[in-house]
């Protein structure tokens, strides 16, 4: 039940997000939607387990560097369905360097842009505010396309604020394709 709950949400700011995609018409990409395979060492209530995160994000300045891009969405657990729960998430991401001729850039196919960055991540559960969690992330390996960012192995540290927990957990990838 709680599943559908989340999938309607999602649904509903993916339309919005459509509908709206022409007021923010600008010469310069602005946002879009993104998805991502995570997974944790077992933190309660997370399982050593996959999660799929999906979401939108927007990067409301057109900033050489330091140019935030902040991003909503929700965490969906892969395996079981049902059991896990679903989170949502609010992330700010600030890249901390733009290297263009970097250290793959002649395997690439494509010309792309290396930008490493850190990303602050509150995490929560809808049905329960108790359930908080705060994340803390570095994106060492990741890179801009034109259109779309991929981000490979990323550590992140995850803290409850209410219990004091620490844990960690890794984003094998993420990828962030522009829409408008």
């Amino acid at each position: 039940m709680r599943l559908r709950h989340t999938f309607s949400l999602l649904g509903i700011l993916s339309l919005l997000t459509f509908i709206l995609s022409p007021l923010f018409g600008s010469p310069t990409w602005t946002g879009g939607y993104r998805y991502a395979l995570a997974g944790y060492d077992g933190l309660e209530p997370f399982s050593s387990a996959e999660y799929l995160e999906v979401g939108l994000f927007i990067e409301p300045f057109d900033w050489s560097m330091l140019n935030p891009r902040v991003a909503v969405g929700a965490q969906l657990p892969l395996v079981p369905l049902g059991n896990e729960p679903v989170w949502l998430n609010l992330q700010v991401e600030v890249p901390v360097g733009r290297i263009k001729d970097h250290f793959i850039d002649g395997l690439l196919r494509h010309e792309s842009d290396f930008i490493p960055s850190l990303q602050v991540e509150a995490l929560f559960s809808p049905w329960d505010g108790s359930k908080t969690f705060l994340v803390l992330a570095a994106k060492p390996f990741s890179w801009f396309f034109g259109d779309k960012t991929v981000t490979l192995l990323s550590p992140r540290m995850y803290w409850n604020p209410s219990s004091d927990d620490l844990g960690w957990g890794l984003r094998l990838f993420e990828i962030s394709q522009f829409l408008w």
